[in-house]
């Protein structure tokens, strides 16, 4: 049960981070993109079209 909603979370993290990149709130993407596990962040880069791709990975901590 607890792994189901660590998914979840993870889930609604990347739901939530996929929306700020759509209405273009790219500060905030970035203050999520340093809170999330470098697998997080592989995992939405997979999940994004390519023009968001691109952004995201602009936005990337190094």
């Amino acid at each position: 049960m607890p792994q189901e909603q660590e998914q979840d979370t993870s889930r609604e993290r990347l739901q939530a981070i996929s929306k700020l990149l759509e209405e273009g709130t790219l500060a905030q993407v970035e203050r999520e993109l340093r809170s999330l596990h470098p697998a997080e962040i592989a995992h939405l880069m997979e999940s994004l079209p390519h023009e968001q791709r691109e952004i995201v990975w602009e936005l990337v901590p190094p």
